[in-house]
């Protein structure tokens, strides 16, 4: 089954967030080519709000709709394109979350650079590895 086709096969709501998913994407893009990470942080807050529960399957959503948009973007969005893109998701819902930066050493010695989210314990964009978070923002 093809791009396309999968796409008309998916239900409204899975589109609507798709659409959402990839428009965020593209600006998360956009906005790292020209604006310093710093500032984009203020295009990307975070929300303070403490009790306000998500259920699973809305995060599991977000989570897969970021990954079909990221599949037919014209460019590859790396991690951090990725975290700030779900950031605003989960934000515009009133779901706090935590984007984190990270490092580890790979097999040749040489840094690896990663970025993640979460919100609770789920991960929107997955750590995959042991990094060594050097910093978070909430």
């Amino acid at each position: 089954m093809n791009k396309l086709s999968k796409y008309l096969h998916l239900p409204p709501k899975e589109k609507k967030i798709f659409h959402e998913a990839l428009f965020f994407l593209y600006l998360a893009k956009i906005s790292l080519l020209l604006f310093s990470f710093k500032r984009c942080l203020k295009f990307f807050p975070g929300k303070a709000v403490k009790n306000n529960k998500a259920t699973p399957k809305e995060l599991a959503q977000i989570k897969t709709a970021l990954a079909r948009a990221n599949q037919t973007a014209f460019w590859l969005n790396v991690c951090l394109v990725q975290s700030l893109a779900g950031r605003y998701m989960l934000n515009r819902r009133n779901i706090p979350s935590r984007l984190s930066l990270g490092v580890l050493k790979d097999i040749n010695n040489k840094i690896v650079h990663h970025a993640w989210l979460k919100t609770g314990d789920f991960e929107i964009v997955n750590k995959n590895s042991d990094y060594l978070e050097l910093s978070f923002f909430e």
